[in-house]
């Protein structure tokens, strides 16, 4: 880390709410600390440091165990921070309490990998506008209790979602459920009842329709006309694909196949009018082109009623690129069996960038699997190794993609 970044840090820890002085064997604790985690000799951090205190009585710290000053920065509660990955073998759990899994799950997936999209738009959010039944004060109140679970399951705490889930009772938001009461709910709906509740709305897409009059065999450029090209802005971070385009794909398809897919009109009832012409079929794309944050939803649920499912293999891509050219790594998944979910997440050691785990997944790195009726995670390993992972079943019940 740059010596910029590195001030930032302490300028974070000494304007804290609660303060205390720091001894002098604390403070060279946390230079030595610090120093390791950063990569940088302890020297450079004491002229860091020799630069931010001018004495002895102006020396603060966050008032926290000194193993909390070992959770990164980026772990910190109140600082905005970018995508990166954490140590699984050290984080707290969330227990499932009366049919809580399908928020166990999703909010694992959302607050155990720590995010500057997350933390902005949810956590950190400054709340202005007041819903006819979900006020600013309710929704603070919600947030506090999120940052609460989430420093918990950081700081190696088992919890349960009670109060959180209490709070919610107090927050209802046309077109949802009520997700204070203890009834099985779907994840994807849980997850976009958040996104509304806190207006994220930060996607990016861009549609293309087509027309053409060809109603018969393989349709090539020279056959379709560009009838629009919109771009729809401010968005929200889930995307969904029906169960229709579902049950049309070959098994074993890519999540970026998929979302390629065209949605074909087939003959119209009523011609398309664009450009002075009529056209008999209607073609559109999607291309995703610009999020700091997405979550592919993939609707198993068939219509008739909760508990079918189609199982089709799917294959979750280790990175999406967008149509701007960004690049999104596959972060979590929520996996859904019939009366119960769970999660996937790609974690690493703080010591260690990247996957970590070479071939044999060997390593504190790599793919954890998360179940809130188990005492402790379980270590995967691999991307390859994720997606073999038998207990899980992500290529076949995988519903909830996470990319950051």
């Amino acid at each position: 880390m740059s010596g910029s970044n590195l001030i930032k840090e302490w300028q974070y820890l000494l304007k804290q709410k609660y303060r205390k002085d720091i001894s002098k064997d604390r403070l060279l604790t946390c230079i030595i600390l610090i120093s390791n985690r950063h990569k940088i000799s302890t020297v450079d951090s004491i002229l860091v440091l020799d630069k931010l205190i001018t004495g002895e009585e102006k020396v603060f710290i966050k008032e926290a165990p000194l193993e909390d000053i070992l959770v990164p920065k980026e772990h910190i509660e109140g600082i905005p921070m970018k995508g990166i990955s954490i140590d699984c073998q050290n984080i707290g759990h969330l227990e499932n309490f009366n049919n809580s899994c399908y928020m166990d799950s999703v909010l694992f997936a959302l607050l155990v990998i720590p995010n500057k999209f997350i933390n902005d738009e949810i956590l950190n959010k400054k709340l202005v506008k007041n819903f006819p039944r979900c006020t600013i004060k309710a929704r603070c109140d919600i947030q506090k209790a999120l940052r609460e679970l989430k420093k918990d399951i950081l700081s190696g705490k088992r919890s349960k979602c009670i109060n959180f889930r209490r709070l919610l009772g107090q927050c209802y938001i046309q077109g949802f459920e009520d997700f204070s009461r203890y009834n099985e709910r779907d994840a994807d709906e849980f997850l976009k009842y958040l996104f509304s509740m806190f207006e994220v709305e930060k996607g990016h897409y861009i549609k293309y329709t087509y027309g053409t009059n060809k109603v018969q065999g393989k349709i090539t450029n020279m056959d379709v006309t560009l009838t629009s090209k919109i771009h729809i802005k401010d968005t929200s971070p889930v995307f969904d694909i029906n169960y229709q385009t579902l049950l049309r794909i070959k098994p074993g398809s890519t999540l970026s196949h998929i979302i390629n897919i065209p949605d074909d009109s087939g003959i119209l009832d009523e011609p398309l009018r664009a450009k002075r012409k009529l056209f008999k079929r209607r073609i559109e794309y999607i291309k995703l082109y610009n999020y700091d944050y997405l979550v592919i939803n993939l609707q198993r649920s068939l219509p008739e009623g909760r508990g079918r499912y189609i199982d089709k293999k799917v294959i979750p891509n280790e990175t999406l690129t967008l149509s701007n050219g960004k690049i999104l790594q596959l972060n979590a998944i929520v996996i859904w069996f019939p009366g119960h979910y769970v999660a996937m997440l790609r974690c690493s050691s703080s010591e260690h960038t990247g996957n970590g785990n070479g071939p044999n997944g060997n390593g504190p790195n790599g793919w954890w699997y998360y179940n809130d009726l188990s005492n402790q995670l379980d270590k995967i390993g691999s991307y390859s190794q994720m997606l073999k992972y038998d207990r899980s079943s992500t290529q076949t019940n995988g519903t909830l993609f996470f990319y950051v």
